[in-house]
């Protein structure tokens, strides 16, 4: 299975990791930055440039502000 890698040292908003998601999946321009069309594209697939099944693994996390 294949594993994307993100690095979330960087981001500041929840709009930053929808940011780095959609451009690892290699998702196209329109797509929503919500649960549901991550659900719809990442668990159905057939939207984006990588298909599932795959692993997201998030490092960094420990930097982020709990605000």
């Amino acid at each position: 299975m294949r594993t994307i890698e993100l690095d979330a040292t960087k981001w500041k908003t929840v709009i930053d990791f929808y940011d780095a998601l959609l451009a690892a999946i290699g998702a196209p321009e329109w797509h929503g930055k919500s649960p549901d069309a991550l659900i719809d594209s990442m668990i159905w697939g057939g939207i984006n440039a990588v298909d599932p099944p795959y692993t997201i693994r998030i490092s960094g996390a420990a930097t982020l502000s709990t605000h």
